[in-house]
């Protein structure tokens, strides 16, 4: 006999249900199949850290398209992740930030070397005002070798990338990431070889160096409590996080730079 309730199979003579305690009220003839199975598709394992459940991951981002999230200004979203993120598109030649940057890094290693030629000659007494006109005059002309050359660098990459950078941008509670996008990342590996076999060619391990580094590095991140300064500049886009040995340049756009420079302000507690 089976339990009418429940369908659990029981010896003939039971009064009761053993499962279920439903009382039977004497001798079942009728076999009573159980409740039929339900087929239950099995859950898709989800990967857990010791905080919970790992939270879907974003899928590559190769341009605004690609992000999934609640829009919270009009080129930011707020992804299921908690994360949010942006691509920015910078016209290189309406804007030339990197092209300042380059200069910048130029310069300093012109000053570096004027500074250190100045003072191998006044620690062993070799020191003259002939000698320090000649080392002003050379700062002059790497200078502006420098410049050109900057400028005729920079034409190149910006050809090479179509004239513009883009690149987006993943902003948490604890960090933000400067990330090249798949498709200018292979162009700026491919750069980055050329300029290390022109150093190997020049026998320059600086230059090789730097080319290594810029076909390997894909991405920026910065830690909120390494940051020492924010400096904003909105007419060109840009807020740069610097720390220590390092700096960060985050790009947003008119309508989304409040919200981005309020956001990390909020976050570099440390930074001026």
């Amino acid at each position: 006999m089976f339990c009418p309730n429940c369908g659990t199979k029981l010896p003939d003579d039971s009064k009761f249900c053993e499962n279920c305690g439903t009382a039977l009220g004497g001798v079942i003839t009728e076999e009573k199949q159980p409740f039929p199975e339900v087929e239950v598709a099995p859950e898709e394992p989800q990967e857990s850290t010791p905080q919970g459940p790992k939270k879907k991951r974003q899928k590559t981002i190769n341009s605004a398209d690609d992000i999934e999230g609640e829009k919270v200004t009009p080129n930011i979203y707020f992804c299921p992740d908690g994360v949010y993120r942006w691509v920015y598109e910078m016209p290189m030649l309406k804007n030339p930030t990197i092209l300042f940057t380059v200069w910048k890094v130029m310069g300093i290693s012109s000053g570096v070397l004027f500074l250190f030629m100045n003072l191998v000659s006044l620690f062993s007494g070799d020191m003259d005002l002939d000698y320090f006109l000649f080392t002003v005059k050379l700062l002059a002309i790497l200078i502006a070798v420098f410049l050109v050359l900057g400028v005729i660098a920079y034409l190149i990459v910006a050809a090479t990338y179509g004239w513009k950078y883009v690149v987006a941008f993943e902003m948490d509670e604890k960090q933000l990431k400067h990330i090249q996008i798949p498709r200018q990342q292979k162009k700026a590996e491919i750069l980055g070889l050329i300029t290390a076999l022109a150093g190997i060619a020049a026998r320059r391990p600086s230059t090789v160096g730097v080319g290594l580094v810029g076909a390997g590095r894909t991405s920026t991140t910065t830690n909120y409590a390494r940051v020492r300064k924010i400096k904003a500049n909105p007419s060109r886009h840009l807020i740069k996080l610097n720390e220590k040995l390092m700096h960060n340049q985050v790009y947003a756009e008119p309508e989304d730079f409040e919200f981005v420079l309020n956001y990390l302000k909020s976050r570099c507690t440390n930074a001026q």
